[in-house]
């Protein structure tokens, strides 16, 4: 209650403090231009001059900052890409040198599992060391993978479950219907057919729900995967001239704004 009374009393005082500058300087400055129209007239050409020149600048400052981070981004796109195609390419060579023996095969895949698996050692050690030295940042990250990674994992593992009951569902009631087919194809007239008939129908029907239920399940889950928004690769061809094509179009509107004030003239 303090703290709200001291602020409000804050806010009132600065607002009369304000009210009053307005005021005096309002007066100041009709005074000034009673006494002294040529000068106010000067001052208030030149506050003109200096809010035009403000409105012309700044749209071509935002156009020129925003081409800057855009060429830095073609650029940076452009060296991802260059980088992937000579690793495409070494890649394409290793595969296509075939001559090589098969213990050779075998020695050269055993040296990259060995050189992915230092890899992945070096890493858990650099982040085991960076937990060591007790960084709430990092600690605070990685306790947010974690939580991330097992909630994922739950939700695919709940969704397997669900398939697979849906799967088991589905044979059921084939199973169901071929027995009915082939009970109600010996004989329609024996009561005993007709009762086990109707126990299958009724057993299937205590399942229906579910395997419904299920299936609408597993319908709005596709959905929802095939309507996310996913991100491009930024060292592809399409990236590099979607981002090349903005580039030219923030290059055509900063000229526009540049020859506005001629074509206002024209």
């Amino acid at each position: 209650q303090l703290s709200l009374v001291v602020s409000r009393l804050v806010t009132t005082t600065a607002r009369r403090n304000m009210m009053v500058y307005k005021r005096r300087m309002t007066r100041r400055v009709l005074s000034l231009a009673i006494r002294n129209p040529r000068w106010f007239r000067h001052v208030c050409s030149k506050c003109l001059r200096w809010l035009r020149w403000i409105k012309y600048l700044a749209p071509l400052v935002g156009g020129c900052n925003k081409l800057r981070s855009s060429s830095k981004d073609v650029g940076r796109k452009y060296r991802q890409h260059v980088a992937a195609k000579k690793a495409r390419f070494v890649k394409r060579q290793l595969w296509k040198k075939n001559n090589r023996s098969v213990q050779e095969r075998q020695e050269a895949a055993a040296l990259v599992i060995q050189s992915v698996w230092r890899r992945c050692q070096s890493q858990r050690m650099v982040e085991a060391y960076k937990i060591f030295q007790g960084n709430s940042k990092t600690i605070a990250a990685i306790r947010i993978q974690r939580i991330l990674r097992g909630r994922a994992a739950r939700a695919k593992r709940r969704m397997l479950q669900k398939r697979q009951e849906l799967a088991n569902l589905q044979q059921q009631q084939k199973q169901v219907q071929q027995k009915t087919t082939l009970r109600q194809g010996h004989g329609h007239h024996h009561t005993t057919n007709r009762n086990r008939t109707h126990q299958l129908q009724r057993m299937s029907k205590e399942k229906r729900k579910r395997m419904y239920i299920l299936q609408d399940e597993i319908r709005t889950d596709a959905q929802l995967k095939l309507d996310r928004k996913l991100l491009l690769r930024p060292n592809t061809c399409f990236a590099i001239t979607w981002k090349l094509l903005f580039c030219i179009c923030v290059l055509f509107e900063i000229t526009e704004l540049a020859m506005k004030p001629q074509f206002q003239a024209a």
